[in-house]
């Protein structure tokens, strides 16, 4: 770790020799949109804050920095070793790659921050709080606590050892699974203040006499089976946003949690540990909701909340409505699908099957042994019929599956592959016409009947999970009923 230096605009460059932090230039009391890095001198103590500031590659030795408030500072590979961060806010910051070892956060709060690849060890959290926060990769080691540290953020491949684990942590974040905690005690803080020790194993127990809500058991559910389809009651009360009475009495707070929740859903998507249909089914909930609270004007800032949540997930909507889109041009002219099924030799069950997923008008051509699964042919009759299939299918697979159009669903003609002429689906971003500078996006069916979202809106989780354990791949097409396949 070299000299203390400072960078002004990314041009001058002045060298504080002595590593003085008081040395530093400051704009009234705050150390202000300044590049930082290098040593700080040990055993000082600053009066000030950090604003706006970059800090890299540097080290906080046995400094004093109570009462120093850190807003929208960005800080990479920085280490802090036995110093004093109470009596103070971090607002809007992110930290990578940092080490924080025997620190102590008295009376201190954190929120809205960003903590990557970052490393807690053996500090002082007993009057800690963080929250509306993002941690991934980042592990805390032999830290003290009195409290359930963290509320309402998502914790990703985050690690835990040999620490005290409020059971109200589990309750109120995303992400958090058993396997990474590491000889950990259980603890529940009792109505007097009091923390009582529990075995793990009564857990369950205590989540059952919590009265947690939809969205806090599906967390404990998620940290149990570190599998969110594992418990498809729990994913669909939560994904119902009718359900979520109790957290409306605060509007920012359930704002906060709504948002946090879809970034946790897209979070699992982008790492292929969730298929696309519950970003699909929060989509629509969600949207029903903002047309619920448009106009009203005691929920204009929920309103705005929400209406944040909805473009993310538009996104990821837009995203899965191409592929659809792309999928049924190339099969635009199949008459019969060939799919990889699970299930038995048997068409009669196929054909319940599909009444019972609501594609009654799908039709089976035949089942015939494959090894395992089974290959079943079905009927295609019209795009709506194959638009509807399509999404079902694609919408119970992950990034990874829909990034990837195979090569036997290539259909080539004598002048190479074979599209449809027209999209199935029309969709536009960009300023409403009607409302100024307002930003629009839509998604328009070119269907006589929007079969895609009359399929996504009167489906629910298990129908999803049945489909996802049905319908294994898509093996090749046919452009009539040959080889034998005769309509039933």
């Amino acid at each position: 770790m070299g000299e203390l230096c400072v960078y002004v605009d990314d041009q001058g460059i002045t060298s504080i020799p002595g590593g003085l932090i008081r040395d530093i230039p400051r704009v009234g009391n705050d150390v202000r949109r300044l590049r930082l890095t290098g040593m700080f001198a040990p055993w000082q103590q600053f009066s000030g804050n950090f604003v706006e500031s970059r800090i890299h590659d540097a080290e906080f030795k046995n400094i004093d920095l109570t009462r120093c408030d850190w807003k929208d500072c960005r800080v990479t590979g920085v280490v802090f070793e036995n110093c004093d961060l109470g009596h103070a806010s971090f607002i809007t910051n992110s930290f990578e790659g940092c080490e924080f070892i025997r620190c102590r956060f008295p009376d201190t709060g954190i929120s809205d921050c960003v903590f990557k690849e970052c490393v807690f060890e053996r500090c002082d959290f007993k009057d800690i709080i963080i929250k509306s926060s993002h941690l991934e990769k980042t592990s805390f080691f032999d830290c003290e606590t009195s409290n359930r540290i963290i509320e309402s953020s998502l914790l990703i491949d985050t690690a835990w050892r040999s620490m005290s684990i409020d059971a109200r942590m589990i309750f109120g974040n995303f992400g958090l699974l058993r396997s990474e905690f590491e000889n950990c005690a259980l603890v529940v803080r009792t109505p007097d203040g009091e923390m009582l020790k529990h075995h793990w194993a009564a857990l369950d127990q205590i989540a059952s006499m919590s009265e947690l809500s939809p969205v806090e058991y599906l967390r404990y559910r998620n940290f149990e089976t570190e599998d969110l389809e594992a418990d498809a009651d729990a994913l669909e009360s939560a994904l119902d946003l009718t359900n979520w009475k109790g957290d409306t009495t605060v509007q920012a707070s359930f704002g906060a949690q709504l948002s946090s929740f879809a970034q946790f859903l897209i979070e699992l998507f982008e790492r292929d540990r969730l298929p696309v249909y519950p970003l699909l089914i929060l989509h629509s909930r969600n949207f029903e909701m903002l047309s619920f609270l448009e106009g009203k004007a005691e929920a204009t800032g929920l309103y705005r909340e929400i209406a944040g949540v909805h473009w993310i997930l538009a996104r990821q909507a837009a995203s899965f409505l191409e592929t659809v889109d792309e999928w049924c041009k190339v099969l635009s002219n199949t008459e019969i699908l060939h799919v990889a099924a699970e299930g038995p030799v048997d068409e009669q069950y196929f054909r319940n099957w599909f009444v019972e997923v609501g594609l009654s008008n799908v039709k089976v051509a035949s089942v015939r042994p494959r090894n395992s699964p089974v290959d079943l042919a079905i009927f295609i009759e019209g795009h709506s019929v194959l638009a509807g299939f399509i999404a079902l299918f694609l919408s119970t697979k992950t990034k990874l599956s829909l990034s990837k159009m195979p090569d036997l669903m290539e259909q080539e003609g004598n002048g190479g592959t074979v599209r449809a002429k027209t999209d199935v689906f029309a969709i536009s971003m960009g300023l409403a016409p009607s409302k100024g500078a307002e930003y629009q996006f839509s998604i328009k069916t070119l269907l006589p009947k929007s079969f895609l979202f009359d399929l996504q809106l009167s489906m629910n989780v298990s129908v999803f999970q049945k489909a996802r354990k049905v319908l294994v791949e898509l093996l090749s097409s046919e452009q009539d009923a040959q080889k034998g396949i005769h309509k039933h």
